[in-house]
């Protein structure tokens, strides 16, 4: 999980959502903050990635949707 891009996550969300926006936006805040990795998005953690600009309540529950279907990551 460490390692893995965090492409896998957008894609997943991406083809998942109702609103496939999120994960182009999602795509556009991992970009502009230098959040490559799965891993890189966990060290920041839920509550402090909550408070990046454009970060709203419904990405965020996106992102919980993919971790756990993708990495059975319940909390981050």
């Amino acid at each position: 999980v460490d390692i893995a891009p965090v492409n896998v996550l957008i894609c997943h969300i991406g083809s998942k959502s109702w609103y496939p926006g999120y994960g182009v936006r999602l795509g556009k805040i991992f970009e502009s903050n230098n959040i490559k990795t799965v891993g890189d998005l966990l060290r920041i953690g839920r509550r402090d990635f909550r408070k990046y600009r454009s970060v709203g309540g419904g990405s965020i529950t996106r992102i919980d949707d993919a971790l756990e279907d993708l990495y059975d990551i319940k909390g981050w």
